[in-house]
């Protein structure tokens, strides 16, 4: 399965302005734990998840198909065999 992929806030200036939005091909039932742990690879220590709850961490917050993703087992596609999903990957932002 494609998934292409848009980093935003902290976790998108770490990257090179040409890697902030990427395809990658990841395992059909790809969940979100899975694409966390290879952007962790990638990217260090912004998306790198020490803990063993489930839940995606508050500092990071993932959209699959304009879905909030809440949990690291959630699946990036739903059923569907569309060629691609596009995921959106950002940090909280500060400010007001």
């Amino acid at each position: 399965m494609n998934v292409r992929v848009q980093l935003h806030g902290v976790i998108g200036r770490g990257a090179p302005a040409q890697d902030s939005r990427f395809d990658l091909s990841v395992p059909d039932g790809a969940t979100a734990g899975d694409l966390v742990g290879l952007l962790a690879g990638r990217y260090g220590a912004p998306l790198r998840i020490d803990s063993e709850d489930p839940r995606i961490p508050r500092h990071i917050r993932m959209f699959a198909d304009g879905e909030l993703l809440s949990t690291l087992e959630q699946r990036l596609a739903r059923g569907s065999r569309d060629a691609s999903v596009n995921v959106v990957v950002l940090s909280p932002m500060m400010g007001g």
